[in-house]
């Protein structure tokens, strides 16, 4: 199955193997979908529902102690921790919110820098958690220790104001990835004080610009 989110039609799920779609959701934006292995699709339109596969979908907005704001952005860990972040414009800081509903565990991380929904988290193998931000900015939390280290994907390079990254991707050998709108970031060594980035630009007047 494919599941589709639009923008102000809801939510579709296809069915690869015949020519039909089954709509849910009908009339809100979705902003995004998180899968959580083995059987939960959650969705984010304001507020996160959840969808069991085998059940049907459940409308009930997600009731978590931290997340009861609206996440621009969220992702679910593999030990089933949810982070939602969440930006204050007036204080220009971003909360980091934590919550296991396993075990109860809640945590606030407060960066000093700004993202927006578009801009993606990650969990890496390690349990470490990266958010991509504008600049070209990325930071990494060491959930373990609390620690937050802030670098530049793209050093020496002036970016503008509205240059954000669109992707991160964390590959079989453990190289991060980071795609913008310019190009393309890879570190080998994600783990270590300091992440040496190499950047691939790319050039929109050229296909192959980046082959």
């Amino acid at each position: 199955q494919v599941w589709l989110g639009t923008r102000g039609y809801g939510l579709l799920k296809i069915n690869p193997n015949k020519p039909l779609f089954n709509h849910q959701l009908e009339g809100i934006s979705v902003n995004q979908m998180v899968i959580h292995p083995p059987d939960l699709l959650y969705v984010s339109h304001g507020r996160i529902n959840w969808k069991s596969w085998g059940h049907g979908l459940d409308t009930t907005p997600l009731r978590t102690p931290f997340l009861g704001r609206n996440p621009n952005c969220f992702i679910i860990t593999r030990n089933a921790t949810f982070y939602g972040r969440f930006y204050d414009p007036v204080k220009l800081e971003t909360d980091l919110l934590s919550w296991n509903p396993h075990t109860g565990d809640r945590m606030r991380y407060v960066f000093h820098a700004e993202f927006d929904e578009t801009q993606p988290m990650l969990e890496d193998g390690k349990g470490r958690i990266w958010m991509a931000g504008f600049e070209g900015l990325i930071t990494r939390l060491d959930p373990a220790s609390g620690q937050i280290d802030y670098f530049k994907y793209r050093p020496g390079h002036s970016e503008t104001s509205k240059s954000s990254s669109t992707v991160l991707y964390e590959d079989r050998q453990g190289s991060l990835w980071v795609g913008s709108q310019e190009g393309f970031a890879r570190t080998e060594n994600p783990g270590s004080a300091n992440p040496e980035f190499k950047w691939y630009s790319n050039n929109p007047e050229d296909r192959n610009s980046l082959n």
